[in-house]
């Protein structure tokens, strides 16, 4: 299912949307210093987290242990993608403590 294209086009959409949201909040970041984020940012960013890892997760079940294989092509795309998500999984662990 993560090679399939449909889920490519799903997941290239989430990140642009993401992308969008971040420039709103750091948009709003910069007009609001020093105020607490509307709870819809921090809603957001989290879903976007929870998405994220389910996708990471998949791709890991899907390709096994070629998942971090040398021979794989996307190799540095993987440790790209799980370490994005894992600092998202840590700044969200974080916050909550």
């Amino acid at each position: 299912i993560a090679q399939h294209r449909r889920f490519e086009v799903v997941v290239a959409s989430l990140i642009f949307c993401n992308a969008l949201v971040i420039g709103i909040q750091a948009d709003w970041g910069i007009r609001n210093i020093g105020s607490q984020p509307p709870r819809w940012m921090t809603i957001s960013q989290n879903v976007f987290t929870c998405l994220f890892t389910a996708e990471l997760l998949l791709r890991v079940v899907d390709e096994g242990p070629s998942f971090a294989s040398t021979f794989n092509k996307n190799l540095k795309w993987n440790l790209f993608d799980t370490i994005i998500v894992a600092s998202a999984l840590f700044e969200w662990i974080a916050e909550s403590v």
